[in-house]
């Protein structure tokens, strides 16, 4: 096979048009301002300047009685200070959380052993780490700033841990069914669940994440809560009834609760009635402690 014939370069410019060289080919055209290139060498200085300091800092002597300085030219320094220690702290509690639910999700034999653990630290006070936290510092670091500097980024990183109580609530549904329409859906646009979840006593700080999952069979929601995937599903009483036998025959642990039917009425909604079930554990005796309120969904239907 014959190669092709490469063309001699003559220069630059040929017939007043630029020639394309593999120089000018590696040459990137520039479309942002210089200025910004001038701002970006100055950030990485500074923050190359800022490193140098904090590790001088953190390496000299321990000061046993900090002086603050009230004058405006220090504020700079003791910010710096402050946002390197929130953003390891930030940092350590970003790992301990993926760490920790991650263990948690996929080692069911600890589970329960690590949610009890976290809940009950979580009841703790910060203040009450704050002996313990620093003398354990201060033993491994007797005579460098560091140790002190460590025990502040633990105790930000166990209040940003503590900050808020993420409670999950998975919910599936069935939209595409008509008798299932007034349910799940019509609480998700109306965010009903937003309105009266509650937000008071031991829920004052909670943070509601609230997934919702909409699959057009009951099989298929079946299936989900089988893989510990939903709390809370809604479908007709023959799948509801199905997946009830599967889960007891499966040995999988999986139980469910009754919780309520839509039953067609004035005062309710559907074509029959449907089971509402959930997968969370409430006490056996008597009525299970949902908190909220019941909403009567009138709807119209073919049926």
């Amino acid at each position: 096979m014959r190669r092709p014939a490469i063309p001699k370069v003559t220069g630059l410019r040929t017939l007043g048009r630029p020639r394309l060289t593999l120089a000018g080919a590696l040459v990137v055209e520039r479309t942002w301002p210089f200025f910004i290139d001038i701002g970006v060498a100055a950030a990485l200085l500074a923050s190359f300047w800022a490193i140098l300091w904090i590790a001088k800092f953190w390496f000299s002597s321990a000061i046993p009685e900090v002086e603050i300085h009230r004058s405006p030219s220090h504020l700079p320094l003791y910010a710096l200070y402050s946002l390197v220690r929130i953003f390891l702290a930030y940092a350590l509690s970003l790992i301990f959380a993926i760490a920790y639910g991650y263990t948690a999700a996929y080692n069911k034999r600890i589970e329960t052993l690590l949610i009890a653990m976290l809940d009950i630290l979580q009841s703790i006070p910060v203040l009450s780490f704050l002996p313990g936290v620093m003398l354990a510092m201060m033993s491994l670091f007797p005579s460098r700033q560091i140790g002190i500097e460590f025990g502040a980024i633990l105790l930000i990183a166990a209040a940003q841990i503590q900050a808020s109580e993420k409670i999950r609530v998975s919910i599936g549904t069935q939209d595409t069914t008509i008798n299932c329409a007034a349910g799940g859906p019509v609480v998700r646009e109306l965010h009903l669940l937003e309105k009266y979840l509650p937000h008071d006593g031991k829920y004052k700080d909670a943070e509601y994440d609230i997934q919702w999952l909409n699959l057009p069979t009951g099989a298929q929601l079946n299936t989900e809560v089988l893989a510990d995937r939903l709390d809370i599903v809604q479908m007709a009483d023959f799948p509801a009834i199905v997946g009830h036998s599967s889960f007891l025959a499966s040995k999988s642990g999986v139980k469910t609760l009754y919780i309520a039917s839509l039953s067609v009425g004035v005062h309710g909604a559907g074509l029959s009635d449907l089971p509402i079930s959930t997968t969370r554990k409430y006490p056996t005796d008597g009525e299970p402690e949902l908190p909220g309120r019941n909403e009567p969904l009138p709807t119209w239907c073919s049926g």
